[in-house]
């Protein structure tokens, strides 16, 4: 929790509550929405976008995250009501997405995956649909 409080804090200048967002997550470009990223209460994006902590925009008006992009697509399916059956996903994958979604705040997330080595996993979203990650 202390390394989450460190990089929301890092932030400087306010951005919109509503509408298209750029996220640049280590290095890597992500485009979504602000209603996307803070549809789950408590999560690290819900109290991002939250007011209580004024952000800073980069200079070409993303937010910068400082962590490995490799599985964010995962985390935007997810936040999207869209996540890929567990059972296609490698298990080395499903280790390093817990991490993510750990500091992300994503406690649903963490339960399924944390849940991956018992039962059906194919629901993973309100809406249990599936899709292809796009990145």
């Amino acid at each position: 929790k202390e390394e989450w409080n460190q990089t929301v804090q890092k932030f400087s200048k306010s951005v919109p509550s509503s509408g298209k967002i750029k996220l640049d997550v280590g290095g890597k470009s992500f485009s979504t929405s602000v209603e996307t990223l803070t549809s789950r209460m408590g999560s690290f994006f819900d109290i991002m976008f939250s007011g209580r902590f004024p952000l800073k925009k980069e200079e070409d008006g993303s937010i910068f995250i400082d962590r490995n992009p490799k599985h964010f697509g995962y985390i935007l399916d997810f936040l999207r009501g869209s996540f890929p059956p567990l059972e296609n996903i490698p298990k080395l994958t499903i280790d390093e997405l817990k991490i993510e979604a750990e500091f992300y705040q994503l406690n649903d997330l963490v339960l399924l995956l944390l849940n991956e080595s018992g039962s059906s996993n194919s629901v993973g979203s309100p809406s249990s649909s599936t899709s292809t990650l796009s990145e």
